[in-house]
């Protein structure tokens, strides 16, 4: 069975699973879905944060993307940030066309929540 959620979603459960001495759980199960729907990666990147807990953020999520590429998972991502903006090894990630596993479509839609588009 297949799940979609927002990427601060995934952050939100692993934090709260750091309290409940469940993150590995918690990471495995997002790790190990057949189906994963990341929306919104590269969200946290428009908040204003320290850059440590940006590294915190990108690692779990290239935890979990590196993984699910490695076994050959089927994982789809949108971004709400141009490609350019999202961390470089999660950026690598997900531009690995040469290996077939990744397809790129690329659709510059407006918000819509404002309406406009982001750069």
């Amino acid at each position: 069975m297949g799940h979609f959620t927002k990427a601060h979603r995934i952050l939100q459960d692993l934090r709260d699973s750091y309290d409940q001495g469940s993150y590995t759980n918690v990471m495995k199960r997002y790790q190990d879905y057949p189906l994963l729907v990341i929306d919104d990666l590269g969200a946290h990147s428009n908040k204003k944060s320290d850059a440590e807990a940006l590294s915190r953020v990108d690692d779990h999520m290239l935890q979990i993307i590196d993984h699910r590429s490695v076994q050959r998972m089927e994982t789809v991502i949108t971004l709400n940030v141009p490609l350019d903006k999202i961390d470089p090894h999660i950026r690598d990630q997900i531009n690995d066309t040469g290996t077939g596993l990744c397809k790129i479509f690329a659709k510059e839609l407006p918000s819509y929540r404002t309406g406009e588009i982001q750069n």
